[in-house]
């Protein structure tokens, strides 16, 4: 594959080469004169009522407390309903009643919003006001740059692995196939041997259908493209591609979508996968032991409660570890890894707070902030480990120590704990068996290698935002039938499906996207 001369890393070494801040400018509040900031926050409709609701309660009082104490700001929480979320703050934002700080995940509605004037030009404040988020998000915000304007201030993401394959081991060694497993416990095998593992356990009677895949809207890529990725042409694959093209039109990937359909036609695939419209049946085949390969995120079903851990505890025996394809010359296929970047932040362009808005999420960048927000308090829901692990304690430990329910919802700069080691150690509950602690890690680790980092373009892609839906179902369309029609009519349904999709509005998000990244690319 060709060397990727990432934009994002250029802009993390230009930010390097600007290593100290500016000092941050002095506070403009004072607690007889304070700022005033409304901030959104999820409603789970989770809480009782001594507990309180989602906008008062113990956490968000200790914050307007602690907020009001240190930067003289005085947060009101707006309460918007988890289901619908992103619905929510759009109409808000459209109709003027937004709160100051309001969030979603999705980059196109974002930029679509910042394209049409509708988000705040955080720039120059983030420059007075920002100084910790300038240290300790870096080059994060970047990601929230359109146009050249900061729009965004995205969340700081503590890990970006995502999927892995997951193989019965203990089905290998009844046939005698001996995995080649790395220092990790991740084992690398090619597709070719994959087909004649399944093909053996099949015809040896160790599982009629070897092989599940699943169709849950959304999910369907997770337990497919680390099949077809391994097909992928690493020498003719380019940045741009990566940035402006779906995969299926990447090259290898219709040759991946052929093996998956050879698979299925020689019963090696669960038959009825595309029937279920969400995951309980490929659970199912996972704990009652009728499969032996699947691919998802790394973490999914890998808990001692979980599909692998219920397999674990029906046959003891059972052996599972994390799998990576590799084509026949034993170059490792990709997996997608997730942005560096968790939800983006943002500040309606009518907002007359951006000064607190900014303050506030500066004031929650500083690590013992979110480490209240994120554990409790030490001595009462927690003990300091060692590198700085939580051990938290139980209710049993300290029956006194007050409930934390959905108080993740509160932290908004950070995804998961920015320190990576605090992170890494605390991934794993000692709780669990040391079966599913070892296999966790494994996969986990699995998850991080040979990657392929998701392209952010730097401005709205206006065709995306009025394609997608119909584009993403199309997607959905040609997996199932590509991989279920008969081996002769391969051919013609993926070229007649690419044709579809590229005439319904494929071929504009195409050339717009080329656009913006040519664009990109010639500053």
């Amino acid at each position: 594959m060709k060397k990727f001369a990432s934009l994002i890393l250029a802009l993390a070494l230009l930010l390097t080469m600007a290593v100290v801040p500016a000092m941050a400018a002095e506070n403009p509040f004072t607690a007889e004169n304070p700022g005033k900031l409304t901030v959104g926050v999820y409603d789970r409709s989770n809480m009782n009522t001594d507990y309180g609701t989602a906008v008062d309660n113990q956490w968000t009082r200790w914050i307007q407390e602690k907020v009001m104490e240190d930067l003289h700001i005085a947060v009101e929480f707006v309460a918007v309903p988890r289901s619908g979320a992103d619905t929510t703050f759009t109409t808000m934002l459209a109709g003027g009643t937004a709160p100051d700080l309001v969030f979603w995940y999705s980059y196109a509605k974002t930029f679509d919003f910042a394209n049409q004037g509708g988000l705040y030009d955080l720039g120059e404040i983030i420059e007075e006001y920002g100084e910790n988020l300038k240290a300790n998000l870096g080059d994060m915000l970047q990601y929230g740059v359109c146009d050249g304007v900061q729009v965004v201030i995205p969340a700081k993401r503590a890990s970006v692995g995502h999927l892995c394959s997951f193989i019965r081991k203990d089905w290998c060694d009844k046939i005698g196939y001996e995995l080649k497993m790395d220092e990790d416990g991740v084992a690398y095998i090619s597709t070719d041997d994959l087909y004649t593992i399944l093909k053996s356990w099949k015809d040896q009677g160790i599982a009629e259908y070897p092989m599940s895949l699943c169709n849950e809207s959304g999910t369907e890529a997770e337990t497919m493209s680390p099949v077809y990725l391994a097909f992928i042409d690493h020498e003719n694959f380019t940045e741009e591609q990566l940035a402006t093209q779906p995969d299926i039109l990447w090259p290898g990937v219709k040759e991946g979508y052929a093996y998956m359909n050879k698979l299925y036609n020689e019963g090696l695939i669960q038959p009825d996968w595309a029937q279920y419209s969400d995951e309980t049946q490929h659970q199912t085949w996972i704990t009652n032991g009728s499969v032996g390969f699947w691919s998802h995120a790394y973490w999914n079903a890998v808990s001692d409660t979980g599909a692998v851990g219920s397999l674990f505890n029906t046959d003891p025996e059972a052996e599972v570890v994390p799998v990576r394809l590799t084509n026949n010359d034993g170059v490792v296929g990709l997996v997608d890894q997730y942005a560096p970047y968790g939800m983006f932040i943002q500040v309606p362009a009518y907002s007359e707070h951006a000064v607190e808005a900014v303050m506030y999420l500066d004031w929650q960048s500083k690590y013992d902030n979110f480490e209240v927000l994120a554990n409790g308090f030490e001595g009462e829901h927690y003990t300091r480990g060692e590198n700085g692990v939580h051990v938290m304690l139980t209710k049993e430990e300290n029956p006194d120590q007050s409930e934390r329910i959905s108080v993740n919802d509160l932290i908004l700069v950070y995804n998961g704990n920015p320190d990576v080691t605090v992170y890494e150690a605390e991934l794993i509950s000692p709780s669990w068996s040391e079966k599913i602690q070892k296999l966790y890690w494994s996969a986990y680790k699995s998850s991080l290698h040979d990657t392929y980092v998701p392209y952010l373009l730097d401005r709205a892609i206006v065709s995306e935002g009025e394609y997608s839906s119909a584009l993403a179902e199309k997607l959905g369309e040609l997996r199932v039938k590509t991989i279920t029609c008969a081996p002769a009519d391969f051919d013609a349904t993926y070229d007649k499906l690419v044709e579809e999709y590229m005439g319904m509005g494929g071929t504009e998000v195409i050339n717009e996207k080329t656009e913006a990244y040519n664009a990109m690319n010639a500053q």
